[in-house]
């Protein structure tokens, strides 16, 4: 039995010694007064019961009840017969429940299956749960993309799926092939790379083994005009193919070669009032002039042409204070890309902060409100001569879709997103009057990220699913109950479990904590507190 008082130690005891006094001096009265004997201890019995009940209800007495300690194996409508008797057999376990006949007996629990629903989970609250892996399938377990980007942006689209064997995954628009991968055997993890090319809503297939498992949608903001800065220190075919190619898209560009310290080639000179990218050799970065153009507006560097790519990535670290690292990959001059593509024989290695591209080959690393990147690609020009334009493109717009860094304001999600489930959204700039946002017809107000000044997020669920409206220009897509149910399950289950052990450990469930109800105490005290009133009244 434990004690739980409402009141602090302290004032328990202050109010404890009261209530004591009070009787002392009640039961002196009672004995200095002129009534029957008989009459006195009745009075006396009732006060000293009324005494003790008050003291047992500040004291809060409670007690554990026994609920049973053998293990319960718990099951979704998922899980065959034959799997559940299979783990019964291994885990040594008498029972087992559908999770809908689950009482709260049992203590640990053995989850099996995914298909729960939040209101399911809750039945085990409190207990020690061991989640139990289904059967290899080919849903997927786990699956991420920004819900919102940029046209021209990179979209990263991770996660992974479950088999014993190798795969072959795409991500199609129709029958047209966007992006595409291998899995290994031993390796369940994927993650498929593109630039956005269609502004507003986009909608792809990812595929297994040319199998449909799941639908990718997503909204793009329209392309942001940039202008590029070109700057060598002799000329090459590199630069003057990636030139026409950026102009044919478009873009703005600048070029310059500093062939000497006194003179220079200087070509498509225009004014640079969108958002600024520098692209060139280590060499004109080591230059303040240039160092000092940066500093006015630059949102994205990227180095290529490197000749020493060992001493570039040091010398680069200094400028930025970046900490890219490289490590050759083998013995060769160089190697060359899936995409047919050749590179310097070295890779960089995988960073936490830097996203790595073209097989390692390209890395970039925020510094700031500045992206920061290199390329350990040797030459493009090649493949846009022999008239392969298509693979040049593509190549290109991954780079510098990586080069450009997030817009200073911009609302933001991690698709997918739920019905009937909570969803985030995150707001990163500094206007003053975003102090809200609209999802179809709710308002949704947003709180201030502790850490980040420049960050507020706001929580929201709604009934609506499909394409629904965000703010005044943007929309979100939220997946209805028959969309994605193999990553919604398996949200669920990962969601009640960080909450359910929240890093401390967990609660023995194999009891249950009882307490006298509050109604057994006003019935009490009614009865009490009528029999001390009725007593002096009656004539015996």
């Amino acid at each position: 039995m434990e004690l739980n008082p409402f009141l602090p130690k302290i004032w328990l005891l202050v109010f404890l010694l009261m209530i004591l006094v009070i009787l002392g001096l009640q039961l002196f009265m009672l004995t200095r007064s002129a009534v029957k004997s008989s009459r006195k201890w009745i009075r006396s019995i009732l006060n000293i019961l009324f005494t003790v009940f008050i003291t047992v209800f500040l004291l809060q007495p409670t007690w554990e009840s026994d609920l049973g300690s053998d293990p319960v194996l718990v099951y979704s409508k998922d899980v065959t017969s034959a799997r559940i008797k299979f783990l019964r057999d291994s885990l040594g376990s008498k029972k087992a429940f559908a999770i809908e006949n689950f009482q709260g007996k049992g203590n640990p629990v053995y989850l099996i299956g995914q298909r729960y629903s939040e209101l399911e989970l809750n039945k085990l609250s409190g207990k020690d749960v061991h989640l139990i892996k289904g059967e290899p399938s080919l849903n997927p377990q786990f699956l991420h993309w920004k819900g919102i980007v940029r046209n021209g942006e990179v979209q990263h689209v991770t996660g992974s799926v479950s088999g014993r064997e190798a795969s072959y995954l795409e991500l199609k628009i129709q029958d047209q092939v966007i992006v595409f991968d291998s899995i290994d055997a031993n390796h369940r993890m994927f993650t498929l790379k593109f630039p956005v090319q269609v502004t507003g809503r986009n909608e792809m297939g990812l595929f297994l083994n040319d199998s449909l498992i799941a639908d990718i949608r997503f909204f793009a903001t329209p392309f942001i005009p940039k202008s590029f800065q070109l700057r060598f220190s002799f000329p090459n075919p590199e630069q003057r193919n990636l030139s026409r190619y950026l102009k044919e898209k478009g873009e703005k560009v600048d070029e310059k070669i500093q062939v000497s310290r006194a003179s220079q080639i200087q070509s498509g000179k225009e004014d640079l009032d969108s958002l600024n990218v520098f692209i060139g050799d280590l060499n004109q970065l080591k230059n303040r002039n240039v160092r000092a153009e940066l500093e006015n507006g630059t949102a994205g560097v990227l180095v290529i042409n490197s000749g020493n790519p060992e001493s570039d990535v040091r010398e680069l670290n200094e400028i930025f204070d970046t900490d890219f690292e490289i490590q050759r990959s083998g013995s060769e001059e160089w190697r060359e890309l899936e995409s047919g593509i050749e590179a310097l024989p070295f890779v960089f290695k995988e960073k936490n902060g830097q996203q790595l591209l073209l097989e390692n080959s390209v890395a970039f690393q925020n510094v700031g409100l500045m992206k920061v990147g290199m390329s350990l690609i040797s030459q493009t020009f090649p493949v846009y001569l022999s008239g392969d334009t298509a693979t040049y493109a593509r190549v290109w717009d991954e780079i510098l879709g990586e080069a450009i860094p997030n817009q200073l304001s911009n609302l933001s999600y991690d698709a997918p997103l739920f019905s009937d489930q909570i969803g985030r959204i995150v707001y990163n700039g500094t206007a003053k009057d975003s102090e809200f946002t609209r999802i179809a017809d709710d308002t949704v107000y947003f709180q201030q990220d502790l850490i980040n000044p420049f960050s507020k997020e706001s929580k929201f669920t709604t009934v609506d699913s499909g394409w629904t409206n965000l703010a005044d220009s943007l929309e979100i897509y939220l997946y209805g109950a028959e969309e994605l149910n193999p990553i919604r399950f398996v949200k669920n289950v990962a969601d009640f479990l960080s909450v359910n052990t929240n890093g401390t450990p967990v609660e023995n469930s194999n009891s249950d904590k009882n307490r006298v109800s509050d109604w057994v105490w006003l019935a009490l005290f009614l009865v009490i507190c009528g029999l001390l009133w009725v007593e002096p009244r009656l004539d015996y």
